[in-house]
């Protein structure tokens, strides 16, 4: 290679997913692993006779898979490799301003939650709602009057952990009674209406989401899902002003998380993409090398 004409692109450029009932819905991996298309198709030996080697050769079953690493991705790259079905994502672009906490119920025993003598009701504290730290949380009785926190992740930082059981906070919270408040890392926790009388050892459970300007909810697996057809284009290195492309008119891709963490490095996901035949043009993919 020429110093005066150098590698433009090192590496795979980009992948495109495209819809095949509505083309403008495309998802596009610009942060890629390897990709390795794998096209092949069986030769049957045809022999007869006492030959050694078969007297020829006849093509049999053709198959082709891709096997793919994306670093980063969005709603449209998880609706083409997740089973897809309306109502599988839930998109909000706005996110959560004010965050939120939900989900309130008894996980052992029944008098932590309880309108008289309990928790009456969780809700994020609008004043101190930047302190609100992401996971599921357990409320559980010191005492007839007051009760530990604990989360299942410190990940914002904003919550830590103060001993091995994941709890985060140093003193037991009292809770008042007469539908007063108490408020710790930004959750309000209200009391019941009457006198608290806490059971030792019963526990609530509820969930925590931070203030937010994004959120995506993405259901694996979910009852009635199934996989969607998309066709596929990878641009590929550019060798001198070659642009490399492969184009997969149909593809499909099963259903999972396709998720995997790798320590030191980006959340990703490595899928394996089904290779179909297009009815229609009659090929399973087109390879163009393009001098510029």
């Amino acid at each position: 290679m020429a110093v005066g004409n150098p590698l433009v692109s090192f590496g795979v450029c980009q992948a495109v997913f495209s819809d095949l009932t509505d083309p403008s819905i495309k998802g596009s991996a610009k942060i890629l692993g390897d990709i390795n298309p794998d096209v092949v198709q069986e030769l049957i030996d045809l022999r007869g006779g006492c030959a050694a080697y078969p007297w020829g050769s006849a093509p049999g079953e053709a198959s082709g898979e891709i096997s793919i690493m994306i670093k980063q991705y969005d709603k449209n790259i998880l609706r083409f490799i997740n089973s897809f079905i309306v109502g599988s994502q839930v998109e909000d672009a706005d996110g959560e301003p004010d965050g939120s906490v939900t989900g309130l119920a008894n996980v052992v025993g029944t008098s932590v939650f309880d309108a008289t003598t309990g928790i009456a009701s969780v809700a994020v504290d609008t004043a101190t709602k930047t302190t609100l730290a992401y996971g599921d949380y357990i409320a559980k009785a010191v005492d007839a009057t007051t009760f530990d926190l604990y989360v299942d992740t410190d990940i914002s930082g904003l919550a830590p952990y103060v001993d091995d059981t994941l709890k985060i906070n140093a003193t037991p919270i009292t809770l008042p009674g007469t539908s007063a408040t108490v408020i710790y890392q930004g959750i309000e926790f209200t009391g019941g209406s009457g006198s608290i009388a806490l059971v030792a050892d019963d526990q609530v459970k509820f969930s925590v989401r931070p203030v937010s300007n994004y959120l995506l909810q993405d259901f694996l697996g979910k009852e009635g899902a199934s996989p969607q057809e998309f066709s596929l284009m990878i641009a590929a290195e550019k060798i001198g002003n070659k642009i490399r492309t492969v184009r997969f008119p149909k593809c499909i891709a099963g259903g999972g998380g396709n998720l995997k963490m790798i320590y030191k490095d980006w959340s990703t996901i490595e899928t394996t993409i089904k290779i179909l035949q297009d009815p229609v043009l009659g090929y399973a993919g087109l390879q163009e090398f393009v001098n510029r």
